[in-house]
């Protein structure tokens, strides 16, 4: 019986087409050999290559951010809110970002307070085996199909070359899916420690807190499966013609989260992309359709009270993230860090 393991990494929100990665995990987890070609990658990639990142001040991006969203809730800073419900009763909302550098997973005074008075903690989403396996079942086609049927050879023998670093065998590659490639891969290679919210899921279980988990696996992976084949070819195609800019952009969306700028990381996400109708559906499901699924899941829990919410920071920025949207239902926001 094959081994594996899944941890869930983090939000790349500069993806590939979308520069956006919501879910990443590492498995330990089938090989054809692609069809000779004469084709390189440089030629499969010559419509696929993305300019740099070129990372602005704070300052700019959330004067851009208060300009563009033409409002005068300030929203562009800040990972740490206080929520008041129209009855008073209080909260917290915290954005993380789900990734294994070791200057994200920790977390200042600020935050531990205010998880350490609050009940219960609320996480975006709850590893257990059962979830793992969920993934694991999810991954890979049962049809027949074969990945390197769908690609050009020098994408698949980049795949090749690659995916092992990210837990995945290659006997294994050809009946990997897509979309289930692209999510891999697209962030940096991972490491053995923990993500932030990892260690505010230990922090919270070490108080004896009460730990709901606001999506299921299956939730977490619709939007990528929900893709038509094209666009998860596109998506990847994308994302091996521009993986090791999107490995050097991660350092870049870890500096923004780090100066807590929620406006640089929409800023981020909204630069130009190469198929903005691929980006456009994928950011969708990945991104806004889950902030009305969240929203509608934690507002109970708001109006009891003393609820300690931990999601993506990217879940709350924006004219549909969860402060604005929030703030439209007549809830206090304030911003503690």
């Amino acid at each position: 019986m094959s081994t594996f393991e899944i941890r869930s990494y983090g939000y790349n929100y500069r993806m590939p087409i979308s520069r956006h990665l919501n879910i990443l995990f590492i498995i330990t987890l089938f090989s054809a050999s692609p069809a000779v070609s004469s084709e390189t990658l440089e030629q499969v990639c010559q419509e696929y290559r993305q300019d740099p990142v070129e990372l602005i001040s704070p300052a700019e991006n959330q004067n851009e951010y208060r300009q563009n969203e033409n409002q005068s809730d300030d929203f562009s800073s800040g990972l740490l809110w206080k929520i008041e419900t129209p009855t008073g009763q209080s909260n917290y909302l915290f954005g993380t970002m789900h990734s294994q550098d070791r200057v994200v997973a920790q977390f200042p005074p600020h935050v531990r307070l205010a998880l350490a008075k609050s009940q219960p903690f609320i996480i975006e989403s709850v590893l257990t085996e059962e979830s793992n396996k969920v993934f694991f079942d999810s991954i890979f086609f049962k049809d027949g199909e074969l990945l390197s049927d769908m690609i050009s050879p020098p994408v698949y023998h980049y795949l090749q070359q690659v995916l092992p670093d990210y837990g995945v065998p290659v006997e294994k590659i050809p009946k990997l899916k897509p979309w289930a490639a692209f999510t891999l891969m697209g962030r940096p290679k991972p490491v053995n420690a923990k993500t932030l919210d990892m260690l505010l899921l230990d922090t919270a279980r070490s108080l004896n807190k009460t730990i709901i988990s606001l999506e299921n696996m299956q939730e977490l992976i619709e939007p990528m499966q929900n893709l038509s084949a094209d666009d998860q070819i596109n998506i990847l195609n994308d994302t091996v013609c521009n993986h090791r800019q999107i490995i050097k952009d991660s350092w870049e969306l870890v500096q923004l989260y780090l100066a807590r700028d929620l406006a640089g990381m929409m800023a981020f996400n909204n630069q130009a992309h190469f198929d903005e109708d691929v980006f456009d559906r994928y950011i969708q499901g990945i991104l806004y359709d889950r902030n009305e699924r969240m929203l509608k899941r934690i507002i109970p829990y708001l109006n009891d009270g003393s609820a300690f919410i931990a999601v993506g920071a990217l879940h709350l920025a924006g004219e549909k993230g969860l402060l604005k949207t929030l703030k439209k239902k007549n809830y206090k926001i304030t911003r503690v860090y």
